[in-house]
Parts: C-alpha cells; sequence; structure tokens
C-alpha cells in the first residue's frame, strides 16, 4: 500500500504542475478518482478527497464546460456550468454516454470516436462544433479531449474542456472582413497606397501606384525609391522617412516628383503614418500617393496667368485702383493712376487723405457699392480735382466703372476702380459741336439768303427774255434756257440744302425719340405729297400697315418721301414701278423697308449713297444727291439706322429702324 500512495503523490505532483489550464485541473481530478477507488489507505483517501474537492471547486467557477470520460466514453466528471447546460444532476449524468445524454446522433458518434482516437494515440485532439441555443440563436464551441496518463503510462481516462467562442468567432469573422475590406480597398482605391517597412523598402504596392508610374510590382520592388523619384527630391524623400522613423518633427505631407517608366514626370502628394509596437518600436509605414501632377499643372498656369495680370495691371492703359474697408484704403495703384495724381502718396494711405478735394456725391457712388455689391458706371463723369498740385481745382472727365471686390464668402471687401481719362476728348468734342453748330447756322443762314438773289435773277432773266423775243436768235434762245436751268437747279439744291440744315439744326436725339410719330401718317403725307407723280409714272404702291415708332411725324413724312420719289426717279425703262412699303418687328425696334423694281445700283455703293451730294448717276437722272443724306440724319437722331440693299437691274430696297413706343 505504500507503494501505491507514492504513486498517488507523485501523480499528484505532475499534476500540480499542470493547474494553469482548466484541462490540467481535470486530468488531475481524473486520475485521483482512479487511485481513490483503488486506496485502502484511510488516511491516503481523505487526503485525495480533499484533494478532489479543492479541484472540483476550481473548476466549478471556471467559465468552461469541463468533464472527464472513463475508457469506455462515460463521463465520470462533469462540472456544474455544463450540468447547468444541460438540465441534470451530477447523479442523473454520471455514467452515461455522449449518446445517453440525447446529443445528436452525428455529433455523438463523432465525439465518441474522437475519445477513441485520444485514448488509442494518447496525443491530445482540438476541434470545433456548431450548436444552437434554446433561444434559437447559432453558436459555435471549441473543445479538447486529452489522454490522462497513469504512472505505469496506460490512458486512464479523458479529460475534456469546451469553451463557448460565438464571441471570438464573430470577431475573428469581423476582423477577416475587416482585412478584406483593406485589401480591397489597397488593392483599387483610385490612389496609390505602399506598404513598405521601416527603412523603406517595399512590402505592398497596389495597382493605382503602379499605374502611376508605369512599373511592375516586381519593378518597384527590385529597384526602390530612388530609382523613380526626381534626383532633386531624393533627399528630401529621405529626410521624410527619417522623421516618420525618429518621431520628430513628423511633416504632414510631402510633394514630390516621381519620373515614370516613359520618363514623365509626375507630381505627388504623399502623407502617412509610421505603425508602432508596444515598445514604441517602428514597425511598417503605410503611405498614400495621391496624383497632383494636373493641379500643378493648375497652379502653374495660375502663376502665370497671375504674373499677367500683374503685367496688365501695370502696363494698363487705363487708371485702376483698388480700395479695401470702409476707409478705402489704397492697396494698390497701377502707373496710370498714379500718374493722375502727381506727387501723391497712394498705397496704404486712405483715400480722403490722398485727394480730400472729391466731392460727396463720388463717396456716395463709393459707398453704395460697397452696400449693394452692385457695380457702378459713369460716362464722362465730371470730376474736379487738383490736377496739378497747385491747389486749383481743374475740370476732369473721366469714364469710370467702380467694380465690387469679393472674398471667398461672398463679402464686398473692397472696391476695383477703373477710369480712363477723357478730359482732351470732351473738350475737343466740346469745340468741334460748338464749330458745327457755327457752320450749320452758316448753312442755314446761306442757303436761305441766297434764295432772295436768285429769285431776282430768276425774274430779270424772264423779263429779259421777254423784252428780246423780237430779236433773240436761236443761239440767245439756248443761253436763256441754260440761265432757267441753272436757276432752277440751285433752287432745288438751296432747298434741299435748307431742309438739311433745318434737319441737323432741330432738338437732340432725346427730344425726338420722347415723341411718339404714327408711321401711316406720316407715309399718307408723303403719298398725298407725290400723288401726280405717281399718278404720271403709272406706278403700283402697296403698303403694310405700319406702327408707331419713336420720332417726328413730319420729319419721318419727309423720309418717306424721299425713298418713294428716288423708287419713282431710278424705274426701269422697261416696267411701270411697283414699291412696296412693309415692316417687321424684331426686339424692341420696328424695320421699315422701301423695296422698288428699279435699276438698282453694285452693293459696294451702299454705304456711299447716304453721303452728302453723292449721286451714282450724276447726268441721267437730276438731284442734288442730299436726300438719303437727310433721310439718314433723321433716322439717326431717332436713335434709328439706315441701310440699303441692292442688286443691278432688279431693284432696291432701303430700310430703317426705329425704336418701338414704350
Amino acid at each position: 500500500m505504500k507503494n501505491n500512495d507514492l504513486q498517488i503523490h507523485a501523480g499528484e505532483v505532475e499534476l500540480l504542475r499542470l493547474r494553469a489550464q482548466n484541462v490540467e485541473l481535470q486530468k488531475e481530478i481524473a486520475l485521483l478518482r482512479a487511485n481513490w477507488n483503488g486506496s485502502k489507505n484511510h488516511r491516503t483517501a481523505s487526503i485525495v478527497e480533499q484533494r478532489l474537492q479543492a479541484l472540483e471547486t476550481a473548476l466549478t467557477y471556471s467559465p468552461d464546460l469541463n468533464y472527464v470520460f472513463d475508457l469506455d466514453g462515460r463521463f465520470t466528471y462533469v462540472n456544474q456550468p455544463l450540468l447547468r447546460l444541460w438540465g441534470k444532476t451530477f447523479e442523473e449524468a454520471a455514467g452515461k454516454t455522449v449518446a445517453e445524454l440525447d446529443y445528436p446522433e452525428d455529433l455523438a458518434k463523432k465525439l465518441q470516436l474522437q475519445i477513441q482516437q485520444v485514448i488509442d494515440t494518447k496525443q491530445p485532439l482540438r476541434d470545433e462544433t456548431p450548436y444552437t441555443a434554446t433561444s434559437g440563436l447559432a453558436g459555435m464551441y471549441e473543445y479538447i479531449f486529452v489522454p490522462v496518463i497513469g504512472p505505469d503510462g496506460s490512458v486512464q481516462a479523458v479529460s475534456g474542456s469546451t469553451r463557448d467562442i460565438t464571441a471570438r468567432k464573430g470577431a475573428e469573422d469581423a476582423l477577416r472582413e475587416s482585412e478584406a475590406r483593406f485589401s480591397a480597398a489597397f488593392a483599387h482605391v483610385p490612389v496609390g497606397m505602399v506598404l513598405t517597412t521601416p527603412e523603406g523598402h517595399f512590402v505592398e504596392v497596389n495597382q493605382a501606384y503602379l499605374k502611376m508610374l508605369g512599373f511592375t510590382r516586381e519593378e518597384v520592388a527590385a529597384v526602390g525609391f530612388d530609382h523613380f523619384t526626381h534626383p532633386d527630391d531624393v533627399q528630401l524623400t529621405h529626410q521624410y522617412g527619417e522623421a516618420h522613423r525618429t518621431g520628430a518633427n513628423v511633416p504632414t505631407i510631402l510633394e514630390k516628383r516621381y519620373i515614370r517608366k516613359d520618363g514623365q514626370i509626375v507630381w505627388v502628394r504623399a502623407s502617412g503614418t509610421m505603425r508602432r509596437d508596444k515598445g514604441g518600436q517602428p514597425t511598417e509605414f503605410i503611405a498614400i500617393i495621391e496624383d497632383i501632377t494636373e493641379r500643378k499643372r493648375i497652379e502653374k498656369a495660375l502663376a502665370a496667368k497671375e504674373a499677367q495680370l500683374e503685367q496688365v495691371f501695370m502696363q494698363a492703359p487705363v487708371a485702376i485702383v483698388v480700395f479695401r474697408g470702409r476707409d478705402f484704403v489704397v492697396e494698390l495703384a497701377n502707373p496710370f493712376y498714379q500718374a493722375l495724381l502727381q506727387g501723391r502718396q497712394l498705397v496704404g494711405r486712405r483715400f480722403k487723405d490722398v485727394m480730400p478735394e472729391l466731392e460727396p456725391h463720388i463717396w456716395d457712388a463709393f459707398n453704395r457699392v460697397l452696400d449693394t455689391g452692385e457695380p457702378f458706371a459713369a460716362s464722362e463723369w465730371l470730376i474736379p480735382y487738383d490736377r496739378n498740385g497747385t491747389d486749383v481745382l481743374e475740370d476732369a472727365w473721366f469714364n469710370c466703372v467702380f467694380h465690387p471686390l469679393r472674398e471667398p464668402d461672398g463679402m464686398v471687401s473692397g472696391i476695383v476702380v477703373v477710369c480712363s481719362d477723357v478730359t482732351a476728348q470732351v473738350r475737343a468734342r466740346n469745340a468741334l459741336e460748338g464749330a458745327n453748330r457755327e457752320l450749320e447756322e452758316f448753312a442755314y443762314v446761306a442757303s436761305h439768303d441766297l434764295q432772295e438773289p436768285l429769285r431776282m435773277v430768276n425774274i430779270y432773266t424772264e423779263l429779259l427774255a421777254r423784252d428780246l423775243e423780237p430779236h433773240m436768235t436761236d443761239e440767245s434762245r439756248g443761253f436763256v434756257a441754260e440761265v432757267d436751268s441753272g436757276v432752277k437747279r440751285m433752287e432745288r439744291l438751296l432747298k434741299d440744302l435748307l431742309n438739311f440744315s433745318h434737319v441737323i439744326h432741330t432738338g437732340k436725339d432725346e427730344a425726338l425719340v420722347s415723341r411718339s410719330a404714327d408711321l401711316n401718317a406720316s407715309l399718307a403725307q408723303a403719298l398725298n405729297t407725290l400723288q401726280n407723280r405717281i399718278r404720271s409714272e403709272n406706278a403700283v404702291v402697296s403698303v403694310d400697315t405700319l406702327p408707331s415708332v419713336c420720332g417726328d411725324e413730319a420729319q419721318l413724312a419727309q423720309v418717306f418721301q424721299n425713298l418713294i420719289s428716288n423708287a419713282l426717279k431710278y424705274r426701269s425703262a422697261t416696267e411701270a414701278p411697283t414699291i412696296q412699303i412693309g415692316c417687321r418687328r424684331e426686339g424692341s425696334e420696328w424695320i421699315v423697308s422701301v423695296k422698288d423694281n428699279g435699276i438698282g445700283f453694285a452693293q459696294e455703293y451702299a454705304e456711299r449713297v447716304f453721303g452728302l451730294f453723292k449721286r451714282l448717276h450724276k447726268n441721267e437722272y437730276p438731284g442734288t444727291g442730299l436726300g438719303l443724306a437727310i433721310c439718314k440724319r433723321i433716322i439717326e437722331r431717332g436713335s434709328g439706322r439706315i441701310w440699303a440693299n441692292s442688286i443691278v437691274g432688279e431693284g432696291s430696297t432701303f430700310s430703317f429702324s426705329l425704336p418701338e413706343v414704350q
């Protein structure tokens, strides 16, 4: 019996050494039970019983399901968690097989075979099996069967432990899914991704990175970063990697150049992170490489544009100044603007301090642009100021545009002022207008005053011809006829010249466009004047209903009269005159046309016919060359335009446009 006690003690010591795991505790229980059953020594039996109770207590509070099989595969020990799962007492479970405990048939056969395998091979066995809980939820068990070896080296029992690994499996599945997603993202993300060692040796690269460089995966792995990094950026790349390895002054991003396999330069933006172990040592580097070649191209183009804009700003033939804030501090001023204010310091100063002499309405315009965000434009704006620093204000005229300067959020923070000094032009135009008025008055007076002497020439010529009739020869009668013809031509010329002077001497354009003229009334007046000629020429005049337009009815009657008269004058030699008067609307204008079937003229003379004293047929047809010039002046005075289209031998169409009546 003493020898048996020693065997129990030796087995207990060996099992206690393996207590770190529950399975080892179960092996200890199984071995103790086997020896305890054969022991006749009460002292030994008591020791073994105490030991069994201690071990069983430990296993009862284990979260695992612990149990022991005998060599027939029957339970000899089951801990409390497993009994609770079964809903049985130890007495109900002891001595039964898994089949007798209502395990599924397939699982019971599998477990029985695995128990026998452990007995036969004396080797542990690990496996997993799915389960369905009473709630209906599926789960997964992991179990291990371990042989219990007796002092004689034989298998005395099989110890088992089962653990619910459903949560762990879920975590593993989630991890695998996460890794799969990361792998998919790494492989297919449209930006380059690189995984390297801390020293910069390639571990993995994705397809986008390879496409960016034009190299294969094997070529990239073989040559390393320096091979396709631009020589001027190699040192910068090394510094970037070193900063990440040491963790000191780590830059957020790195912009560098690659040289593709085909030799093209690729600009990239690299950002990355160094992964470290628990001890803080770098383990791997993950980098994202973004192709920014297009952005760099745009930046370069933008820089070039900015340089061009600066050049345009400095060399623009107009004055440009930029104001900031409510104080209108001068931020920029080009040389042309500086030239307008000789001797005055502009940049960095309030404009009120620069030009204190400006009148209030100018400051009102500045403030209105800031308040409304709407541009302001003025043409030939009178701005008196001290041009030469002599403290004397001089009248100056400017074409100005004040444009709001907006921030990215849309807020108006300043004004861009563009000015063109038109003082010289305004003064020259005023002088020219004065001279033209004098010329117009002279033409009016001359044409009016010349009519009286011309009437006297006509009267005395008729008296002389009557008194000398008995003594006149055919030659002298021809002289008298020439004088009479010349007087009549002069009368027509003076009459047309007087009409032209009257037209250009009347009011401004604004006075005409403020009136409403019924074109039907104007046309009726012209037709009434020309009715005898129309009848004698057997002319056919067709008329559309005409609108009311902006203009003067009497002057527009003269336009119709001149155009219809020309159509009658330049008639075809083989056909009776046909004149069509129509109209159409285009936008806010009415287009009126007078079309004839006369002799026409070459289109190249379409502009010339509206000139003063311009006649295409000087000898064949009578006239002064002022009729169409008068028409042009009347139409343009009414803010319209007049033009002609003609084909030689097929007739002409004269058209004019005038604004509709608002």
